[in-house]
């Protein structure tokens, strides 16, 4: 009796044992789960106490960049308007053809239309390093002019895809990315900034690099290597007849996007005089979309110049009846 007794005493205290363990195990569990929830959220608060504060700082990052940026626009902007006359902008900023150098060496630089272009093109290089665009781009050592010539070796070394430029994504998104692989980021920003800034001088500057670079060839002047004709004729093509080339055309302001056009179409007029025109490309319905764009963008200098320019190619390659 004595025996049972015991066994039923032993076997309570086993189960409330049992029931102790359980209980200490529960709020062992449901403090380990409201442990964990409280270090979740301390976690969460902490990372998101520290994505407001880096959103802070490159907020205000990009509000000084922003400030800088409209303050060097600004500074530009007064420059420019402390010329009020255009042709007084542009004569101060390209210079006078000035008096022949006896130092020009060349036979083709001796001839006037080369001169006079080569020390128009010089005198814009200079005003363009006296802005200080190299050094606020970081871009390499040299003037603007020797930035230039070596973005042109390295363009010429690197042409654009012409021919099969869909035939897969590879080829397509290579030809689409072919300036920010051809060139460095810094040299890019530079060419936006100036095309940015200068928007004013660039239509003169245009007129001056076509007559001295594609229809001169340079004037055998040193580091032209890579202003061939054979070069100027890839890149018309490139936006002329590809779909990343008229891509990247849309992307520019109208300005530039119709002068782009428009020497384009030239371009490849000086390619079928010289029969370089391996591509085969139709000049007659660029010569069309070209003059439908001039013909559209009032604020050109030299508009009619354009238009008439333009005529004449339609009359020869299109005709009256065309």
């Amino acid at each position: 009796m004595r025996e049972h007794q015991f066994s039923g005493s032993g076997a309570a205290k086993l189960i409330a044992a049992l029931v102790a363990v359980i209980i200490c195990a529960g709020a062992a569990y449901f403090g380990y789960v409201w442990i964990m929830q409280w270090h979740d959220q301390a976690v969460s608060k902490t990372v998101a106490q520290k994505e407001a504060q880096l959103t802070a700082v490159i907020d205000q990052l990009e509000n000084d960049t922003n400030r800088l940026q409209q303050q060097v626009a600004a500074e530009a902007r007064a420059r420019r308007d402390s010329v009020d006359d255009p042709a007084r902008r542009i004569r101060k900023v390209f210079g006078e053809p000035g008096v022949k150098d006896t130092a020009d060496t060349t036979e083709a630089m001796q001839e006037p239309g080369c001169f006079r272009l080569e020390k128009q093109i010089a005198t814009f290089f200079s005003y363009l390093d006296q802005q200080g665009y190299t050094e606020a781009a970081s871009v390499e050592a040299g003037g603007t002019r020797e930035v230039f010539e070596q973005m042109m070796a390295d363009i010429a070394a690197n042409p654009p895809l012409i021919v099969g430029e869909t035939q897969d994504i590879v080829s397509l998104i290579h030809n689409q990315a072919h300036f920010f692989r051809t060139l460095d980021k810094n040299r890019i920003e530079l060419i936006k900034y100036i095309l940015n800034t200068e928007a004013d001088i660039l239509e003169h500057a245009m007129v001056n690099f076509y007559e001295y670079y594609v229809k001169n060839g340079g004037c055998g002047g040193k580091g032209e290597a890579g202003a061939s004709l054979e070069t100027f004729y890839e890149y018309a093509s490139f936006f002329l007849n590809t779909l990343s080339g008229r891509s990247y055309l849309m992307r520019r302001g109208s300005s530039i996007r119709c002068l782009v056009r428009y020497y384009s179409v030239r371009v490849l007029d000086q390619a079928n005089k010289a029969g370089l025109n391996r591509y085969g490309i139709d000049i007659r319905p660029h010569i069309k979309l070209a003059r439908d764009d001039v013909s559209h963008q009032k604020t050109l200098l030299y508009q009619d110049a354009y238009l008439e320019t333009l005529d004449a190619l339609a009359d020869k390659y299109i005709g009256v009846d065309g």
